[in-house]
């Protein structure tokens, strides 16, 4: 099986080219959106090496990360709803890694990301359904990986580092990094080999690639253990069983004095390897594991086995093929609706908080059911545009074919968004020129509201806020805030969009900031799938429910959609309406703002769900939960 280990070794270098010219900008924008939040990453066999380096870069600036494999993922009961995933994947079908994607999905955290080296994988196929999972999907020039996937791992650091601005080392280093001719020729021993895995800092991604590779192919036992945590009993080891163990001590300029002081006290007889990199943190990282791939093709020759084609039985074959048992995920969306709610509550444990929220949603329900209404009032982006494709020219078709069907049967439909003209032009393409006259549009929030057949709105006719242009030049006084974010003054807010990769949520607390101290009283901040919007008190997407209630029967009543329906979101006041449905995030109101879609089906899919409960008469529909 696979390709013999020196091949691979000879071929690492042009990884490293392709790796320095594959187009990282998707990662880079992840890791710019996942900044200042939990990130949770996942891989499998050699693969969480990967996601070890992920944590360790993602914790040094400052958040949260855990790296879990596929199993450990499954079995955990995390909230991700405010946390983002990564997951690395060398074929991306393997049981375990597609079971975790599945259960990533269900969780609804804030974004997916997957990093596969194989294309038409079965985790491509599932991602490709979703609005929230992007890929990054980059063959190795190397074709096929070997057993051990070295190729593809060097592709996973590499795009992991250069996403987040790190050099990659040149050819040079590269190759004297893979000379196995620096470890000493030592005696053949009998029985079983034992390696002793020591590290210290950026060394723990090569620490754990070590022992996966002399792991897989049967080279030899190993055990891992910081500097410290080795202090801690596990020395003995080197007392009872040091005739058949290798140490090897990971060393680079953070740890070189820890690591000196502890190789010192151990028995002179000790058998020590130092793998050592003179560059500090995360630079360390790719000279360490390259060393790792050089000690490995020297164990083996030691031992007598191709690390690239050890051998696998057919037992060994049959566990992998085994699969984890895969995590229950929630087709009852009536429990999936509850857990939403309690998460926003942030009492997912409580078991009276559930009896309570479970009944309030029985409550919510049956209101809608036994509602008539004549008017829909609904959010644009990340309800009737998937996230990440604000530049999108045209409404989807399934989309455009359910608002015609409402207006065909003249309910009145209302567009609460926070968009300018660009909507306007997106629905005039979308819709037919028949109903322009009767679909409405609150631009700007809420802030102006007119009809579609009405032209875009122009600069002239907005309400110019002297308190914008003022806040506009506040936040570009700030010397960080005018390097990342572009505030446009449009007469009725200021629309603030990134300059590119930018940690968003880091920026988004200061223009928080900056407008509380500064006009609290006259201005806030929401929050849409595509930028902030500083907007007047006054504006408010609720104006448009009491617009259109005033165009319809008074029997009837208004359905509202919505994405951002939490706290700070723009879609907030939109969905604090009785009969609102959200497509993603609910608030903590338990009246109203629920999200009734199965898990994982979110945004446009949501949408469309919640289009199939609608029976549509002459101006009016109901709806039939199901």
């Amino acid at each position: 099986m696979g390709k013999s280990f020196s091949r691979e070794l000879l071929q690492v270098p042009s990884t490293f080219d392709w790796a320095s010219q594959v187009n990282a900008d998707s990662l880079s924008s992840f890791f710019a959106e996942a900044k200042g939040r939990p990130l949770v990453i996942v891989g499998a066999g050699g693969s969480f090496t990967a996601a070890e380096l992920a944590r360790l870069l993602h914790e040094r600036r400052g958040a949260f990360a855990v790296a879990h494999t596929p199993l450990s993922f499954l079995e955990s009961k995390t909230d991700l709803r405010g946390a983002h995933v990564l997951i690395f994947t060398a074929g991306g079908s393997n049981p375990d890694v597609v079971a975790t994607y599945d259960a990533a999905a269900a969780r609804e955290p804030l974004g997916i990301f997957v990093v596969c080296a194989r294309r038409k994988s079965k985790i491509e196929l599932r991602a490709s359904r979703s609005e929230r999972t992007r890929v990054l999907v980059e063959p190795p020039p190397t074709g096929r990986d070997g057993y051990l996937a070295t190729n593809s791992l060097i592709g996973f650091l590499a795009l992991t580092l250069r996403a987040l601005g790190h050099a990659l080392p040149d050819h040079a280093a590269v190759n004297r990094a893979l000379r196995i001719s620096d470890f000493p020729e030592l005696p053949q021993r009998a029985g079983v080999v034992n390696v002793v895995v020591l590290y210290g800092d950026w060394g723990r991604p090569a620490a754990i690639d070590l022992e996966s590779k002399l792991s897989e192919a049967g080279l030899g036992s190993v055990m891992l253990a910081d500097y410290r945590h080795f202090a801690h009993g596990r020395h003995n080891w080197i007392n009872k069983r040091g005739e058949s163990t290798y140490v090897v001590a990971l060393v680079t300029p953070e740890s070189e004095n820890i690591a000196e002081k502890t190789i010192s006290l151990l028995p002179r007889s000790t058998r020590v390897l130092r793998l050592l990199s003179r560059e500090s943190g995360a630079a360390a990282v790719l000279p360490l594991l390259l060393r790792v791939f050089a000690l490995t093709a020297w164990f083996g020759k030691e031992v007598g086995i191709d690390p690239g084609r050890p051998g696998i039985p057919g037992y060994g074959s049959r566990i992998y093929h085994l699969g984890p048992q895969r995590e229950r995920v929630l087709s009852d969306s009536n429990v999936v609706s509850v857990e939403r709610k309690l998460s926003a509550r942030g009492t997912l444990d409580s078991a009276e908080d559930h009896k309570a929220v479970i009944a309030a949603g029985d409550t919510f329900s049956r209101r809608l059911e036994q509602t008539e209404f004549g008017a829909v009032v609904t959010d644009f982006d990340g309800t009737m545009i998937a996230p990440g494709q604000s530049g999108a020219a045209n409404l989807s078709v399934p989309v455009a074919t359910f608002l015609t069907s409402l207006l065909r049967r003249k309910v009145v439909l209302y567009f609460a968004t926070g968009r300018g003209d660009s909507i306007a032009h997106i629905l005039r393409r979308s819709l037919d020129k028949k109903f322009h006259s009767r679909i409405l549009v609150g631009y700007y929030n809420g802030g102006l509201t007119q009809a579609l057949s009405d032209g875009v709105p122009a600069p002239e006719k907005a309400d110019h806020y002297p308190a914008l242009e003022a806040l506009r030049r506040e936040l570009m006084g700030d010397p960080i805030l005018a390097r990342q974010v572009e505030p446009e003054n449009k007469g009725f807010q200021l629309t603030v969009k990134a300059r590119g990769a930018i940690d968003y949520a880091a920026a988004a607390a200061v223009i928080r900031e900056v407008v509380a101290s500064y006009s609290a009283h006259a201005m806030r901040v929401v929050e849409s799938s595509h930028s902030l919007d500083v907007i007047p008190q006054s504006s408010n997407k609720l104006n448009g429910v009491a617009f259109v209630q005033k165009q319809i029967d008074p029997a009837l009543a208004v359905l509202t959609f919505g994405d951002r329906g939490a706290l700070g979101g723009n879609d907030f006041d939109l969905l604090t309406h009785p009969y609102s449905l959200s497509v993603d995030t609910v608030s903590a109101r338990l009246g109203s703002c629920w999200n009734l879609a199965p898990a994982g089906c979110r945004n446009v899919a949501g949408l469309l769900y919640y289009a199939r409960w609608l029976t549509v008469e002459q101006e009016r529909f109901t709806l039939s939960i199901r």
